[in-house]
């Protein structure tokens, strides 16, 4: 089994499409945000909502950036056990948490974590290259989503701080909006989409596939 990931220009989605008729599992958004911009014609980029949110401040709350400068030897299982608090349960290899750990190491990635006294209450895992940052996962407590309505709406706006700092060109944020699947989406992968999609960042059309499309074959 294989997958294959296709950019397709908005105006001629349909054709394409057609061309490659029962060969693709998805079609879907991704957001891409100009680091080149300043912070604040980034900000002007996110919706209403989240630029109301970020106005809040909550001084209680410190927001840790680790990075291969800081990151102390399985800071990494820190993340994975609150992973396993929110969830209930290991959903990952220990092996894929140690991976992780390497690229934060070898200056491929960094952590942001959320503390309230000495809890982590949030944690979010960027990578990035020399060119671009992507957003890779996130947890958080969720009992805590009422009291801080912005929470990691903020990890992301340090997230976008840092990629800056370290020149970074782009930030993938990932997807953002559906557009046709062929398996049914959970509730928790549409928000988590609407939530992302709120952050603004150029819009690209991108196709998966499970079989070889038919438009490389001709």
């Amino acid at each position: 089994k294989f997958s294959f990931v296709q950019e397709v220009k908005n105006n001629s989605l349909d054709d394409y499409l057609l061309k490659n008729k029962n060969k693709f599992e998805s079609v879907f958004e991704d957001s891409i945000i100009d680091l080149s911009l300043s912070e604040k014609k980034i900000i002007n980029g996110f919706s209403k909502g989240h630029k109301s949110s970020i106005q809040k401040l909550y001084p209680e709350l410190n927001y840790e950036i680790i990075d291969f400068n800081n990151y102390s030897k399985n800071q990494i299982f820190e993340m994975m056990n609150l992973h396993i608090k929110v969830v209930g349960k290991r959903t990952r290899s220990l092996a894929t948490w140690q991976e992780n750990e390497k690229m934060i190491l070898q200056k491929k990635g960094f952590l942001i974590f959320v503390k309230l006294k000495n809890e982590i209450i949030s944690s979010s895992l960027y990578t990035h290259d020399f060119n671009t940052g992507t957003y890779f996962s996130s947890c958080s407590l969720r009992n805590y989503f009422g009291q801080y309505r912005n929470l990691t709406h903020f990890s992301i706006v340090y997230a976008i701080k840092y990629l800056q700092k370290i020149n970074c060109k782009y930030f993938h944020m990932g997807t953002v909006r559906n557009l046709y699947s062929r398996e049914k989406l959970s509730e928790k992968e549409t928000n988590v989409y609407k939530f992302k999609r709120s952050f603004g960042g150029k819009r690209v059309i991108k196709v998966l596939f499970d079989k070889i499309p038919n438009t490389l074959l001709n």
